[in-house]
């Protein structure tokens, strides 16, 4: 064909193309966003030689894991990330209970700051100044919740003005920053048979319940203490993730599935929440979503979370359920 007919053919169409049509060009998959950061998590050896928690990292940039810490559990890592607290598993009494350590030199560093085996699920306040906690090592076996003066120093509990000073009983304690110096302290418990959330001042003041649901546990504070994620069961018969201010309000629930999803915990930034899901019996994976519902991703495979370890008693391990995840910003 000649040369100056074929380009007289393609101007024709070119000026046949109705005004403001745009030729649909195909468009690109879009890619999941990178997540930054290392999550620790625990993992059951349900090996009948073993069965014990062991806390894993994975390096979200590579995906590398290796094992952080044997025989504990529960790790908490400092929302500024050069720490990390824990739950030690061992019949030594020398051992046993809350540890803290250095992200950067976790054995040269530790710290124990309680000394019960009934001791569960340590978090920072956000400011990372101190723990909070729950025990269960009185000998009524009562949940109790629990705090310590400052770093390093031993926990103690705190009493509730109105009720004659007993102690305050509940689980899943976090603590949110009201200002520079000032805390309040939230818990899943029951006050005069009105059983959810709680929120308290620090010194055990001024009560006033958020939730209302029974099952609303494993409380996270976001970095900047404005939000509560937290799992529930009651809500809709199934284990999920929600996320609420942090008085109680706009509550939202993230996922909706028919498996388990639980134990919440804040990215550094605060950009995400990641949880964990049961794939399949006996098999957990490490999901995040964003606090909108948005963006849910797998960022790991877990193993095996919910064990009892050997030689234990019920009020010394509860099994997945009082465990935790927590994410970090560099791989210890």
């Amino acid at each position: 064909m000649d040369k100056r007919l074929l380009l007289c053919i393609v101007m024709l169409a070119v000026l046949l193309i109705p005004s403001g049509m745009v030729l649909a060009a195909t468009p690109e998959p879009e890619e999941e966003p990178t997540l930054e950061g290392v999550i620790a998590y625990p993992v059951f050896d349900n090996d009948a030689t073993q069965m014990k928690y062991n806390i894993w990292v994975v390096d979200l940039g590579t995906g590398d894991k290796e094992m952080l810490l044997k025989d504990a559990s529960q790790p908490a890592f400092s929302y500024d990330g050069k720490a990390i607290a824990y739950k030690a598993w061992t019949e030594d009494q020398n051992i046993y209970g809350l540890h803290a350590a250095s992200v950067d030199d976790i054995a040269g560093t530790d710290w124990r700051f309680s000394d019960s085996v009934s001791d569960q699920r340590p978090k920072w306040s956000p400011d990372d100044a101190f723990f909070c906690y729950f025990t269960r090592k009185e000998s009524d076996r009562e949940n109790r919740v629990m705090v310590t003066e400052s770093i390093w120093t031993e926990g103690h509990t705190i009493q509730r003005p109105e009720m004659d000073n007993k102690d305050i009983l509940g689980t899943s304690p976090a603590v949110v920053v009201v200002e520079e110096g000032v805390y309040d302290i939230l818990y899943q418990g029951c006050e005069f048979n009105d059983c959810g959330v709680n929120k308290r001042h620090i010194n055990g003041t001024d009560s006033v319940q958020i939730t209302d649901s029974t099952s609303d546990q494993a409380l996270a504070v976001s970095p900047d203490s404005e939000s509560i994620a937290f799992m529930s069961y009651s809500r809709d018969n199934d284990w999920d993730i929600y996320v609420m201010d942090v008085d109680g309000s706009n509550v939202k629930r993230l996922v909706e599935n028919s498996v388990a999803d639980g134990l919440p915990t804040w990215s550094p930034d605060g950009e995400w929440i990641a949880f964990v899901r049961q794939s399949a019996p006996g098999s957990w994976d490490i999901m995040a979503i964003k606090p909108d519902g948005t963006g849910e991703q797998k960022l790991a495979e877990l193993g095996v979370l919910d064990g009892k370890v050997k030689r234990t008693t019920p009020d010394q391990c509860g099994g997945w359920l009082e465990e935790q995840i927590t994410w970090g910003t560099t791989m210890p």
